[in-house]
Order: C-alpha cells, then sequence, then structure tokens
C-alpha cells in the first residue's frame, strides 16, 4: 500500500496553484501550454506564465509564420515540443475543451486553465480543485500580462513584446469586436516596457507575416488555425485564416474544398468548415465541403451557397461570430 500511494503521489498532480501567488519555485517541474494547433496568443501567454508562475512553455504544433515574426523581433527563443509530461502538472493557455487538449497532457495533470473563450460541452474535467481564469478579454496574453502587474512583477523587456504581439494578433490591433479596454490599456503599458513606439505598424507587420500564405499548400492553410470542439455528441473541424490579401485564398477554392474533405476522413470530424476572413473588408468567407456542412451553414446564417465561399460582411471573429451560431444549429438538430 505505501508503494501504491508513493507512486499515486508522483502520478498525479498536487492542487492548489494560485494564480493570485507566484511561487516560481514550487512549480518548476510544471509546463505550460496550449491548444493542439497553437497561434500566436496561446504560445506567447504560455510564456508570459512560465516566467511567473514558475515551469516551462511548450508547444503542441508548428508555429504560424506570424508567430516565429513576433518571436524573432522581440528576441524570444520559442517554446520547446511538448514531449512526455509525465509526473508533472500542466497549466493550459487560451483553451478549456478535451478536444483542444494536446497529446501527452492528461486531465488529472491539469492544475490551471487562463483562458478567454466559452465554456461548452465537452470542459476538461479534473480530479479536483484547480485555478481557472476565464475573462471576456480579446486576448488570454492580456489576462497573463494583467496577473503580472496585479502582483507587482515586472515581465522581462522580451515578454513584454510578445505579450504585446499576442494581444495585437488576437485583437488584429484592436479592430475586432472582442477588444475590451483591458487589452488596449495593458497593451499601453507592455509596449512602453517594450519599447514598442507604434502598435500599429508592429501589428501591420504581424498581419503581413501572417497574409504571406502564397506559397503554402491549401491544407497547411487550413492548419495553421484549426481547431476541434465537440457539440451535442458531434465531432467538429474549424479552420480560419485572417489575411489581407483574400481574393488570393478565395482564388483556390477547389484547393481548399479537396483538403476539407481529406481532413473531414482522416479525422472523422462530423462537420468541418473554413473560413477566410478579409481583415481589409472586414468580412468572413465560410466554406463547408459537403451537404451536411453547408446545411448549418444554410441554418446558422441564412445562406447557403453549395460547393462556393459564403460572404459573411461584419462578421470576422470565430469566437464571437462563427462558432456560437454554428454550435447552436448543430445543438438543435
Amino acid at each position: 500500500m505505501g508503494r501504491f500511494l508513493a507512486i499515486l503521489g508522483f502520478a498525479l498532480p498536487v492542487w492548489g496553484l494560485d494564480l493570485f501567488k507566484a511561487i516560481p519555485e514550487q512549480y518548476e517541474h510544471m509546463v505550460w501550454c496550449g491548444h493542439q494547433v497553437p497561434d500566436t496568443d496561446a504560445v506567447v501567454a504560455a510564456i508570459g506564465a512560465a516566467e511567473l508562475y514558475g515551469g516551462q512553455a511548450a508547444i503542441a504544433g508548428k508555429l504560424s509564420a506570424e508567430t516565429l515574426f513576433v518571436l524573432k523581433t522581440c528576441r524570444v527563443e520559442p517554446p520547446p515540443f511538448l514531449k512526455d509530461v509525465t509526473f508533472k502538472q500542466a497549466g493550459l493557455i487560451d483553451f478549456n475543451q478535451i478536444a483542444q487538449l494536446p497529446d501527452g497532457i492528461r486531465q488529472d495533470q491539469v492544475v490551471a486553465i487562463i483562458d478567454h473563450h466559452e465554456t461548452a460541452s465537452e470542459t476538461i474535467n479534473t480530479h479536483g480543485p484547480i485555478s481557472i481564469d476565464i475573462r471576456p478579454w480579446g486576448a488570454s496574453s492580456t489576462i497573463v500580462a494583467d496577473h503580472f502587474f496585479k502582483q507587482g512583477i515586472i515581465p522581462v523587456r522580451e515578454t513584454c513584446c510578445a505579450l504585446l504581439g499576442g494581444i495585437l494578433s488576437d485583437t488584429l490591433t484592436f479592430s475586432k469586436t472582442t477588444t475590451t479596454e483591458y487589452d488596449r490599456n495593458i497593451a499601453a503599458k507592455l509596449a512602453k516596457i517594450a519599447d514598442v513606439k507604434d502598435l500599429e505598424e508592429f501589428g501591420h507587420s504581424m498581419l503581413v507575416a501572417k497574409s504571406d500564405l502564397d506559397k503554402l499548400p491549401a491544407a497547411d492553410i487550413l492548419m495553421t488555425d484549426y481547431k476541434r470542439y465537440v457539440v451535442k455528441g458531434k465531432k467538429v473541424g474549424f479552420g480560419v485564416a485572417e489575411t489581407l490579401d483574400a481574393p488570393a485564398l478565395l482564388a483556390r477554392k477547389d484547393q481548399f474544398l479537396k483538403a476539407l474533405a481529406n481532413i473531414k476522413a482522416n479525422q472523422q470530424v462530423d462537420f468541418i468548415f473554413f473560413s477566410v476572413t478579409d481583415v481589409k473588408r472586414q468580412c468572413a468567407n465560410i466554406l463547408g465541403v459537403d451537404a451536411e456542412d453547408n446545411k448549418v451553414i444554410q441554418a446558422a446564417f441564412d445562406k447557403s451557397a453549395p460547393g462556393e465561399w459564403v460572404r459573411l460582411p461584419g462578421l470576422t471573429s470565430r469566437k464571437v461570430h462563427l462558432m456560437p451560431r454554428i454550435r447552436q444549429i448543430i445543438e438543435a438538430f
């Protein structure tokens, strides 16, 4: 029995990480990681959380061109790929859904979640109480930075720059409707510390890097910002590409249809969608691969064009504008 308890003690995390008290030495064996397909906000917020609370930031997938640009600009080393986290505690950044949990992290290892997304079906289950901070702000990076400042701790200059990049990425330089006064105010503080003079210029340079997709295969573009959901037992895949050059991507419709079909078959999802967000025109262009996908699009947006892009003026956010309507329709089926 003693041996069993010893093994159990190593296998399960010690509960009680306090997001309002930084004790880095206590959590040196912790891993902070974002969702399976990392975006800039998830990556840099994990870097910030590791600096504040201790442990190591990690990534679960390939970094996007935008993320690499931010890390290079801010002189921050990319986090290592997530490896075996046996006996380690885990903090989740920018998600709370089981479907987005990286391979290698068990639910019983999770001791903290920092996020700005909805809680819906298939939320992470834990074996005890954990620290959770989910706020309706524009970026997880804003929340992590707020924890620094509320505790009177100043991130190193490089981390301030990276967290600023995370905020600008997820708010599209404050142009998204998800942007809050907290995002703007905290971004200003980070910019001052990081000595970033022009936020618009920084954000535009990030968007240019994000829009450089011409040489990428359609499947890679689809997976650059791709999330999986479970809605009423149905598996849903949803990729997004935010770009300054939407016409170039829209012209590749047939390539995207083929890639969507392959991903749907390989991942065995029930529904799959891809949206090209036209940043200049503030418009989403959504595509489904088959009759079932298009049935959802028709019901959610009162528009349908099987095998074609469905243009949705004014709708730009997967989190706020697109996925909630799709979720509502699937739940009603």
